[in-house]
């Protein structure tokens, strides 16, 4: 008997993994006469879609692996005019309708060369994929083994830096401990490159509790330890610059918010991710308007980026890339519905892209642009960074990083995926405004030319096959499943299902945060992970 994972999936936020959760699991049994096999709806499902129960509130979820495939496929039928698709499966055992809540995506999963199949061709065809061929990166400096990026992904598991937290002193500083360097550890491979979690370059940039900064010796120190346990894997670790802008509160920062400009957020509802101390309930961001940086507070913030690359260097890191999608700071700068300025930092895309540009210089200059990452997402709703001209904003900012930085290490883009927010028809009505009728990453490919260029958003066991050899990417991000999969490569290479993932343990912080977080088992025969439980 087999198991159908049942989960539900909200948005992915660059460096945080997909939010999904299992709601549900059921008995699926083996078809017969050219129909799926339970094994393979297992892989299909756990490995690439995101199901609920009909009639279970969800959020809309990724790509499920079945557009365009063969009658023995589940089909989809539209059910009223809101987007909402369902699909149908009878099974012997089973007789279970379920609900995506969203049409099927944008990308279908045949043109990227993949189809559902037997194991033994499965195996076959991986041991060619680009997956696991070589990559150059770093200008040439690092060579990878293989192609499988492990995504930066929030996990709120540091240590405190104060073991007392109350309402009037918070505790606002965390660095590495024992679990976080038992994660990497047992998800770095020989030649593979891991980026770390957004990591604060100062208290004012600090987004969520739980999460370690760069920004003092004790955290440069926990972190030396992480790059010491992937490095001893004969992995390569990045480490990614994170600074959450108006996404914050106070009483993370010791200070109010700050951004482009002091734009208050337009939802009364959309509030800070977790309860500040004491308090049940979450804060709207409504309550705490950022301030609008001025041009000496901008320099000093370029300033504690760098002096943040300079600790990720000293801590052993082999290179930095700074996170520059997803509605936080940087991209609020880029975004023409946050930056309001009408200095030399807003007004015109050009003037938009300024910070940005000007952070990358100064980042260049301190740690060398061979060794120096971005990572963006300019198709992005993420945080209420909806901003119009992003054609023109995105390929101004891509065309002067290659102009001005031509050997960065790489560049890392998130796929548009706005099924995982809005409606279909909130998504066109966003698309008519920029004047498009749809939205890739190609354009952005074309720019950049041969700098290594990763894609994120959704990447999983079946629709990953084929799209190197295409030349759409040179690698390809993995999140969510890499929390509940450390031997997430070896699964790829001899398509052994994933693991389904828990989203209730994807952010801590929690009693016991090392439940769902190092002690996910290697599936068998592969190589023996260290599982820190008692």
């Amino acid at each position: 008997m087999l198991q159908l994972a049942c989960h539900v999936s909200a948005h992915e936020s660059g460096q945080c993994p997909e939010p999904a959760r299992i709601l549900e699991t059921r008995p699926v049994a083996k078809t017969t006469r050219g129909r799926l096999t339970g094994a393979r709806i297992h892989r299909a499902l756990v490995g690439a879609s995101h199901w609920a129960p009909s009639g279970h509130k969800t959020r809309s979820g990724p790509s499920h692996p079945f557009e365009n495939e063969p009658e023995s496929a589940p089909q989809w039928s539209k059910r009223g005019n809101g987007g909402s698709y369902w699909i149908r499966r009878s099974c012997r055992r089973t007789n279970t309708k379920y609900r995506m809540e969203d049409r099927p995506p944008h990308r279908p999963l045949t043109s990227l060369g993949t189809k559902l199949s037997s194991s033994s061709s499965f195996n076959m065809a991986h041991q060619d994929s680009k997956l696991f061929q070589p990559l150059a990166i770093a200008n040439g400096k690092i060579t990878l083994k293989h192609r499988i990026i492990h995504a930066p992904m929030t996990r709120n598991r540091g240590v405190p830096a104060s073991p007392v937290s109350t309402p009037e002193k918070p505790n606002r500083v965390w660095y590495p401990g024992d679990l976080i360097v038992d994660y990497y550890s047992q998800r770095a491979t020989d030649g593979g490159l891991i980026i770390s979690e957004g990591i604060p370059p100062s208290l004012e940039s600090n987004g969520m509790p739980g999460v370690p900064g760069l920004f003092n010796a004790q955290q440069t120190a926990g972190w030396k330890r992480v790059v010491d346990g992937v490095h001893e894997k004969g992995g390569y670790i990045y480490a990614q610059l994170w600074h959450a802008g108006r996404a914050t509160i106070p009483q993370m920062t010791g200070s109010p918010a700050v951004s482009a400009s002091a734009t208050v957020w337009d939802s009364p509802t959309e509030g800070y991710s977790h309860p500040p101390v004491g308090a049940t309930e979450q804060v709207p961001y409504s309550a705490h308007p950022p301030i609008e940086l001025t041009v000496e507070h901008i320099k000093r913030t370029i300033e504690d980026y760098c002096q943040a690359a300079r600790a990720a260097i000293e801590a052993g890191f082999d290179g930095i890339e700074l996170h520059g999608g997803n509605g936080y700071l940087p991209e609020q700068f880029l975004s023409s519905n946050i930056n309001k300025r009408t200095d030399e930092y807003g007004g015109s895309p050009e003037k938009r892209c300024r910070f940005v540009l000007e952070l990358m210089d100064e980042l260049a200059k301190t740690v060398g642009e061979e060794n120096l990452a971005i990572r963006l997402s300019p198709f992005g709703l993420f945080n209420q960074a909806r901003g119009e001209q992003r054609l023109e904003t995105w390929s101004h900012l891509s065309k002067e990083l290659k102009r001005t930085h031509p050997n960065l290490s790489y560049v890392s883009f998130i796929e548009p995926r706005y099924e995982q927010i809005f409606s279909y028809e909130e998504k066109d009505t966003f698309l008519s405004s920029w004047g498009l009728t749809n939205v890739d990453l190609s354009r952005f490919r074309e720019i950049f030319g041969s700098t290594p260029f990763f894609s994120g958003g959704g990447w999983n066991q079946d629709n990953s096959w084929g799209v190197l050899e295409s030349g759409q990417y040179d690698a390809l991000l993995y999140g969510r499943y890499y929390t509940s999969n450390p031997d997430l490569v070896e699964r790829l290479r001899t398509d052994t299902p994933f693991a389904p993932y828990e989203r209730s343990r994807f952010y801590g912080p929690f009693e016991d945060n090392k439940i769902r977080y190092v002690d996910y088992p290697p599936a068998t025969g592969h190589t023996s992970i260290n599982i820190a439980v008692e």
